[in-house]
């Protein structure tokens, strides 16, 4: 019995003799370990595999949004478009009529800057005319009229569905007989456009027409659309 207690004394004091340095190594290795796989993990990849042996989560960074995503936004989208529809005038003759023609432009975010040319075929008409003999004599007058201008707009889009309040300026050529005359035209009006696809849509365009001759011509044509954008 005494020789085992004197084992466990002698046990003892040998351990309070080592070196406190000695005593702690085994945790200080861990510790050093532990860093060295922290800072190991830092130094991957997002689609690196953890090192061997390790225990934890793989932690991954946090991509930027590209750059791309507001390169896209302020993207300038060209189009182009037919018009096809017809004019109602607000005066005795109609020199609007059934129209067709085409319209270009860009869109800058919003912002909508173009051009348009559509010809009205207009209609015809039978005028009495005084002779030079005191009698009368009656004849078939064609009106009708052309336009080429430029149109400023801006895009609400809502869903699918875009509307365009715009102003239309530009000049207006109305044949009369044989006598034709050209004249400034100013025409606010409204576009609804909806998107078929990324590159094609379809819509309606209305607007007033109001074309600056000596007698004045207002009308409203309404024009069907179908466009491409690139």
């Amino acid at each position: 019995m005494a020789s085992a207690q004197d084992d466990l004394d002698s046990l003892m004091q040998s351990d309070r003799e080592l070196d406190p340095e000695e005593r702690h190594e085994s945790t200080d290795d861990e510790d050093e370990e532990e860093l060295d796989e922290d800072e190991d993990l830092d130094q991957m990849g997002d689609d690196e595999a953890p090192p061997e042996g390790w225990q934890g989560e793989t932690i991954k960074k946090k991509k930027e949004p590209e750059e791309d995503d507001a390169e896209d936004a302020a993207e300038t989208a060209l189009s182009v478009a037919v018009l096809v529809g017809y004019g109602v005038s607000l005066e005795d003759v109609n020199p609007w009529g059934f129209g067709f023609g085409l319209r270009g432009g860009y869109n800058i975010d919003a912002f909508f800057v173009g051009g348009r040319f559509v010809f009205y075929i207009g209609e015809t008409v039978t005028e009495t005319r005084a002779s030079f003999s005191g009698g009368s004599s009656e004849e078939d007058v064609s009106h009708n009229l052309w336009e080429l201008g430029a149109e400023v707009g801006y895009d609400i889009a809502v869903d699918a569905v875009t509307i365009r309040p715009g102003l239309g300026l530009g000049l207006a050529s109305g044949s009369s007989g044989g006598s034709s005359e050209v004249n400034v035209y100013v025409a606010p009006g409204l576009s609804l456009l909806y998107g078929v696809s990324d590159s094609m849509y379809i819509g309606l365009d209305a607007r007033f027409q109001a074309i600056l001759s000596e007698f004045g011509a207002n009308g409203i044509p309404i024009l069907a659309t179908v466009g491409m954008k690139f």
